[in-house]
């Protein structure tokens, strides 16, 4: 399933550094996106994993990705500051129904 996560994510989102972080996390950094573009993006990515299926011992499977967002800023010291946000915001999501894209701060 990561396999047909990520040739999706390498087909939609050309340029972009793909990673795969942990067990079944993947970090895409979007460089020159501004955070409109940046959701816009990932929303489409969201939807394009839920409508392709994939195959395995001739079963169709069916995948849902949940998706934290962050933007890079001057507020930042360092990239794992800025993953910690946008898993912080996955797991969110993870908890609150899954196949969604997190991007602001939900209190």
């Amino acid at each position: 399933m990561l396999r047909h996560i990520t040739k999706l994510i390498k087909r939609e989102m050309p340029g972009c550094s793909i990673c795969r972080w942990g067990g079944e996390e993947i970090i895409i950094l979007m460089r020159d996106y501004d955070m409109t573009v940046a959701r816009v993006k990932m929303e489409y990515l969201r939807r394009c994993v839920e409508s392709n299926p994939t195959a395995f011992f001739n079963k169709r499977i069916n995948a849902t990705i949940t998706i934290g967002l962050e933007e890079s800023n001057d507020s930042y010291k360092d990239p794992e500051e800025i993953i910690r946000v946008a898993d912080e915001r996955m797991y969110y999501g993870k908890q609150h129904g899954k196949n969604i894209l997190i991007f602001e701060d939900i209190a």
